[in-house]
């Protein structure tokens, strides 16, 4: 199965190659040809949907009580299936699909998206009620005009 990005040309099969075993808040570099970089970060995961790929920060707060605004400083991410590039804490996609608690890399650049679901056609028999003056009588099985 090929999974490729538009903008990227990232394919599945790439972003499981495996990586180092590198300490937490670690980012790695490598390049993907026409002088272009990929950057990982290494992050402990704490929770997460099993599946999801999207990692974010934890929340955290700073010294004066406030909310944090970065990275969190022990690198502690949390990951969901919902992909929201917009979040002021958004890291990236997993390398491999959340399972469990542990140190998990995350594609921080290039930026992907994830792949549109198919589009369904939805075959139209029958009459839409919803949008019609009729209405049907489950008791009778029969249709009458409002």
């Amino acid at each position: 199965m090929e999974d490729k990005s538009v903008e990227t040309g990232i394919t599945v099969e790439d972003l499981n190659d495996p990586l180092p075993d590198l300490p937490v808040g670690t980012i790695w570099s490598e390049p993907i040809g026409d002088g272009q970089r990929r950057e990982w970060q290494r992050v402990d995961v704490l929770t997460g949907t099993i599946g999801g790929r999207w990692a974010y920060w934890k929340n955290w707060y700073g010294p004066d009580g406030r909310p944090g605004v970065g990275h969190h400083p022990q690198f502690w991410a949390i990951v969901d299936w919902l992909w929201n590039p917009n979040a002021t804490h958004f890291i990236g996609m997993l390398q491999k699909p959340y399972t469990g608690k542990g140190l998990y890399w995350v594609l921080i650049l290039p930026k992907v998206r994830p792949p549109r679901p198919p589009v369904e056609i939805e075959e139209t028999t029958g009459t839409r009620y919803e949008r019609s003056k009729e209405v049907f009588d489950v008791e009778t099985q029969s249709t009458r005009k409002l």
